[in-house]
């Protein structure tokens, strides 16, 4: 019933385009909340078009404010949203990294920057079930994050499944 959303393209009009037209085709996704929109363009660069993250709900969603700080939320990398199931409130972070290419000269100290922050909010700032998901674009276990996110009791979804189902997903 919730999908975070990493690499979406999605500037303040194509984000608006897209809201109606799932209120348009009566989804029963009702909320769809987005980081900072991505710089509209004419003509899309790879390291331009890289970037948005978006959270799509079928129950009620809406952005927790955070003390990230500008520089990061305005990378349209991160957001971090909170949704009502029943009446419980489940809260995630949506991270999309930077991508390891030369557009990206400093790809794993921004990732790690950017991982760090969710984390902290997420981990530390929120109560009750939460998560955070996104395409961080490092290898597993490659930041201090990974640690820190296992200590606060963190698992991967597919260690999940491997556990219950023992099916590995690679």
């Amino acid at each position: 019933d919730i999908w975070a959303i990493s690499e979406t393209h999605l500037c303040s009009h194509t984000f608006a385009q897209f809201r109606s037209g799932l209120h348009f085709a009566r989804s029963p996704f009702q909320s769809c909340v987005g980081g900072h929109p991505v710089p509209a363009q004419n003509n899309r660069v790879f390291h331009a078009s890289s970037k948005g993250v978006a959270v799509l709900s079928k129950h009620p969603t809406r952005a927790v404010p955070t003390d990230l700080p500008p520089e990061m939320l305005q990378s349209s990398r991160a957001v971090v949203t909170t949704t009502l199931l029943q009446d419980v409130w489940v809260t995630g972070g949506t991270v999309y990294g930077e991508p390891d290419s030369s557009f990206y000269p400093h790809q794993k100290m921004n990732n790690a920057a950017l991982l760090h922050s969710v984390a902290n909010h997420v981990c530390y700032l929120a109560r009750g079930p939460r998560f955070i998901a996104g395409d961080w674009n490092v290898e597993r276990h490659s930041l201090p994050v990974f640690t820190q996110l296992e200590a606060a009791g963190f698992r991967d979804l597919q260690d999940i499944a491997h556990q219950h189902c023992g099916r590995s997903e690679e």
